[in-house]
């Protein structure tokens, strides 16, 4: 009799071990008689590892009891095979088979070291990520500040176009530009002037004479450059610069004294002067300027800036090395009300 060891089932690890009977002198006429005989009498018992771990059979490992089922299969003469369920095994059995599952199959598991990196991959990347950090912050950095700049020129801008002050005392009123919109150099240093001022003094930029607003803010901005830069003066001198255009450029203003000379003059405090744009030794001043100029005075006394009975002169009447106004300008003033010969 020989047992055959058989793939165990799906669902329980159990095993078909077959035993194997042959008989060579035994008629064929007996057969069935011997096999039921052998049904009937032949037990093999069962076979069971109760207290096993790790039973190995075929391909699979079984943890736990394990049951082996036998069948009986007889054999006659190699001709005729016919089974047996070995009785042995029973229902019971399978609660026990039930218990006991396969283990997965196994599976190499990596033994080698971990990987870690060098302390120099480490410090390099902590520099490069610190860089990175730095190189975003200053692109933050620059666009505020481009953003800013931005706010800032529109509010300039916005600044420049409402701090025109017209003169609205006299018929028709006079427009006056303001200094941030010809583009004024912030002075360096001011001397509050007095009330009512008791004189206007007439001027002239010995430049180019100018006909429009950005001709004359150039001219303007020009005259202040040279004072400052070249002359060492805190400011541009006049309180107002009267261009071809018919229109009052702001210098110093009302409220700060003007600056007749270098040096210090008796009559800074006391005196409101008025340039026109343009040099006049031969070319008279157009009607234009003239008038301009006229209206800007009476303006300035309506507003109490210039005493009603002041005296109007020429800066060549207050100091001879100063030769301004223009010959040509300085006769037409001498035709206007309030000229005086001297002081």
């Amino acid at each position: 009799m020989t047992l055959i060891a058989s793939s165990p089932t799906k669902n329980s690890p159990e095993v078909d071990v077959t035993s194997s009977s042959s008989s060579s002198s035994s008629p064929e006429d007996d057969n069935e008689e011997s096999l039921k005989e052998l049904s009937e009498s032949t037990t093999f018992g069962k076979v069971q590892m109760g207290s096993s771990n790790g039973a190995h059979l075929g391909d699979r490992i079984y943890q736990g009891p394990v049951t082996i089922k036998q069948t009986v299969v007889y054999s006659n003469g190699g001709s005729t095979t016919v089974g047996v369920e070995n009785p042995a095994f029973d229902q019971q059995d399978e609660d026990l088979e039930a218990k006991s599952t396969p283990s997965p199959p196994l599976q190499s598991k990596g033994c080698g070291p971990r990987w870690r990196p060098s302390p120099l991959i480490v410090v390099g990347s902590s520099v490069i990520l610190l860089l990175l950090v730095l190189v975003v912050g200053l692109i933050v950095v620059l666009i505020l500040e481009v953003d800013r700049s931005e706010r800032n020129s529109v509010t300039e801008e916005g600044s420049r176009a409402n701090c025109d002050q017209d003169i609205k005392t006299t018929s028709p009123p006079i427009h006056v530009v303001c200094r941030q919109k010809w583009g004024a150099r912030p002075a360096i240093r001011r001397f509050s002037q007095g009330e009512q001022a008791p004189l206007v003094v007439i001027s002239d930029t010995a430049s180019i004479k100018c006909f429009n607003e950005d001709e004359c803010g150039n001219v303007t901005s020009s005259t202040q450059r040279s004072y400052i830069d070249s002359k060492g003066w805190y400011d541009i001198p006049y309180s107002f610069l009267i261009g071809g255009d018919g229109v009052v450029y702001e210098g110093r203003g009302w409220n700060t004294q003007a600056r007749l000379k270098r040096l210090q003059s008796e009559y800074n405090d006391q005196t409101v002067l008025l340039a026109f744009i343009g040099t006049f030794d031969t070319d008279r001043a157009s009607q234009l300027q003239v008038t301009t100029c006229q209206r800007l005075i009476e303006g300035g006394v309506k507003l109490g800036h210039i005493h009603k009975d002041y005296k109007l002169l020429g800066v060549k009447q207050l100091y001879e090395e100063v030769d301004s106004p223009g010959e040509a300008l300085f006769q037409q003033i001498k035709n206007w009300t309030h000229w005086v010969e001297t002081i």
